[in-house]
C-alpha cells in the first residue's frame, strides 16, 4: 500500500462538506477531499464495481472532469473502484 501522509485527507460528509453543483439539481458530494503539501485538491469518489457504470455515475465523472478542466490541471478529480484502487493511491502519492 502507498502512503499518502504527506498529504491531508478526509471523508466529505454530505450536506456538510465541499459539493459540485452541475446541471442537474442535486448537489454532488464527493467521498474524500484531499489536499496535498504544494496546495492542489484531489477529489475522489468510490463506488462499488456494481455502480461504475451507471448514469449518476457517469454524471458525476462528468462533472468532475470539467471541474478539474476549470481549474486547469491545478487539481485532479478521481473515480476508485477495487480495481482501480492501486494506481489511483500511486498517482495521489506522487502530488
Amino acid at each position: 500500500m502507498v502512503s499518502i501522509m504527506q498529504n491531508r485527507w478526509f471523508r466529505s460528509r454530505e450536506k456538510v462538506d465541499f459539493y459540485l453543483q452541475g446541471w442537474r439539481p442535486n448537489k454532488f458530494y464527493p467521498d474524500f477531499i484531499i489536499k496535498t503539501k504544494s496546495g492542489k485538491y484531489l477529489l475522489v469518489e468510490y463506488k462499488g464495481e456494481d455502480r461504475l457504470s451507471n448514469e449518476d455515475t457517469a454524471y458525476k465523472v462528468e462533472l468532475g472532469n470539467l471541474w478539474e478542466k476549470l481549474n486547469k490541471g491545478h487539481n485532479k478529480f478521481y473515480l476508485v473502484g477495487l480495481n482501480s484502487m492501486d494506481g489511483v493511491l500511486k498517482e495521489i502519492a506522487s502530488f
